[in-house]
C-alpha cells in the first residue's frame, strides 16, 4: 500500500519484526484443525530453486525415515505431517523476510533498522500421537532457531541493519522469563 511505501521511504529508523504470521498463525491453524496429510500438499517448487528443493527432500526423506521406525505408520504420517507444517512455515519465512528487506532497502537504501528475533510461541507444548509424546514445542523451537540464524547470519541484508534477540533485550531490561 502506498501509505506504507511512503512511511518507509521517509523512516529514518525502522525497528523490524516479521514472523507470527508464518510460525502461529500458519503452524497453529493446520496443526489444530488436524487435517490429514493427503488434505494439504505443499508445493515447495514455486519458492525454492532446484539445489534447495533437493536438499529439502533429502532432509525431509531422511527425517521421515526416522520417524517411521519409531512409530506406527498412522503416527509416522502424522508426524511427518508436523514436520512438512514447520517446515514449510520455515521457508515462507524466509522468502518473506528476504523480500522485505529488498523492498525496505529498495525504497529507503540507507535506513538504519533493527531486526528483532522471533520468540518460540509453542515453548513446552507437547502432544501425544499415537503412542508416541511428540515434543511440538521443542520441534517448533528448532525452526525458530533457524529462522532467528537465517536473520543474524545469513540474509544477504544482514551488514544493513542491527539485528537483536529478544532473550538479549529481556536480559538487558532485567526481565525475567517468569513475568512474560
Amino acid at each position: 500500500r502506498e501509505e506504507f511505501k511512503n512511511a518507509i521511504t521517509n523512516a529514518d529508523y525502522i525497528t523490524f519484526d516479521l514472523g507470527v504470521n508464518n510460525f502461529g498463525g500458519f503452524v497453529s491453524q493446520r496443526l489444530l484443525t488436524r487435517g490429514t496429510p493427503d488434505e494439504v500438499q505443499v508445493d515447495y517448487a514455486h519458492i525454492l530453486s532446484d539445489s534447495q528443493l533437493t536438499l529439502f527432500n533429502t532432509a525431509k526423506d531422511a527425517m521421515s525415515k526416522i520417524i517411521s521406525k519409531l512409530a506406527d505408520d498412522e503416527t509416522a504420517d502424522t508426524v511427518n505431517y508436523m514436520l512438512d507444517t514447520l517446515a514449510y512455515a520455515y521457508v515462507g519465512f524466509i522468502v518473506n523476510f528476504d523480500a522485505c528487506m529488498e523492498k525496505i532497502y529498495e525504497l529507503n537504501p540507507c535506513v538504519d533498522m533493527t531486526v528483532v528475533s522471533i520468540m518460540n510461541l509453542m515453548e513446552g507444548l507437547s502432544a501425544d500421537i499415537g503412542d508416541i509424546t511428540v515434543p511440538f514445542g521443542d520441534l517448533f523451537g528448532v525452526v525458530i532457531d533457524l529462522a532467528n540464524n537465517h536473520m543474524a547470519n545469513i540474509c544477504c541484508y544482514k551488514y544493513k541493519y542491527s539485528y537483536e534477540s529478544r532473550t538479549d533485550i529481556r536480559k538487558e531490561l532485567c526481565i525475567d522469563e517468569d513475568t512474560l
